[in-house]
């Protein structure tokens, strides 16, 4: 399917890139002009709040994991997979 470790490679770079701010800003902003254009002011709130607490609670794990002793060989949790790249 992908022929070589090199295009996979370059797959796997530019799925992760769509992780990236500059790509998740606008959706979120997008979603959030959305919900408010058809009037669905209660989940654009909760949506908000989703997209808040997951950058906060994100902040807060790379803070923890960062102080942690590497015994366990934890890193830092993945800004992409958590809305801030």
């Amino acid at each position: 399917m992908f022929g070589s470790a090199n295009t996979l490679t370059a797959w796997l770079i530019a799925l992760t890139r769509l992780g990236d701010a500059a790509v998740l800003l606008p959706l979120i902003a997008v979603m959030l002009s959305w919900l408010m254009l058809v009037r669905f002011q209660r989940a654009a709130a909760w949506w908000v709040i989703s997209v808040v607490l997951c950058a906060v609670f994100t902040g807060a794990l790379k803070l923890f994991f960062y102080g942690c002793p590497r015994v366990l060989d934890l890193s830092n949790p993945s800004g992409h997979a958590s809305l801030r790249g």
